[in-house]
This record gives C-alpha cells, sequence and structure tokens, in this order.
C-alpha cells in the first residue's frame, strides 16, 4: 500500500511539473475543478481501510446506512 500510495503521489506531482500548461487548458474547458484537485490529491495521504472504516462508523452515527459499518462486511 505505501509503494501504491507512493507512486501515485509522484504521478500526480510529475504531471504538475511537466504538464501544466495542458492541465490549465482542461481547467478551462473541460473540467474546472481538475488542477486544483490534482494539487490536493499530490499532497493528501489516503486513508487506510481501517481509517476508513472509523470514518463510516461515526457518519453512521449521524447517517443510516442499509448495513452495519464495521470491517469484513463488504
Amino acid at each position: 500500500m505505501n509503494c501504491a500510495e507512493a507512486y501515485f503521489e509522484f504521478l500526480c506531482e510529475w504531471l504538475l511539473e511537466r504538464c501544466y500548461d495542458d492541465l490549465e487548458l482542461i481547467a478551462k474547458f473541460i473540467d474546472k475543478t481538475a488542477l486544483q484537485r490534482l494539487e490536493v490529491v499530490a499532497k493528501s495521504k489516503f486513508p487506510r481501510v481501517g481509517e476508513a472504516v472509523a470514518i463510516l462508523g461515526e457518519a453512521a452515527k449521524v447517517n443510516k446506512f442499509e448495513s452495519n459499518v464495521e470491517w469484513g462486511i463488504d
């Protein structure tokens, strides 16, 4: 998981460094938030499955889900 996260971060940074003009064009004509989202993703840490279950568990206290939120129910 660490390797995949590092590679994805590398790809985002590579795009921002080497293809910024193209990304600006995409942001102008196709998706206005594409560049901003890529910058956020490049700087973000991704939650792991355990963290995601905890986040969903907190949300389940306020919202009703079809299934109980717990590890291994997929």
